[in-house]
């Protein structure tokens, strides 16, 4: 789980993105799971997940971290 969380840690200019990414981290790690869950989880649902919103954010008139700020976050209580 120490790697999971450190992948959350990288992005240091966008906060609001790590908010994002350490809830969706938080979220699986609260479930038991082996590393082809972890495997899975990232590959399949992470990070496409990622991919769509920062498409969306370089859509917007936004920057990453105003996109999951202002749009992406507020829902999810963050």
């Amino acid at each position: 789980m120490d790697s999971l969380i450190r992948l959350s840690t990288r992005s240091r200019n966008h906060p609001a993105y790590d908010k994002y990414v350490q809830k969706r981290l938080d979220d699986f790690a609260n479930n038991n799971f082996d590393s082809n869950d972890a495997k899975d989880f990232l590959e399949k649902s992470l990070i496409p997940k990622l991919d769509e919103l920062i498409e969306l954010a370089k859509n917007s008139n936004l920057n990453l971290n105003e996109y999951f700020k202002q749009v992406i976050n507020p829902p999810l209580g963050l």
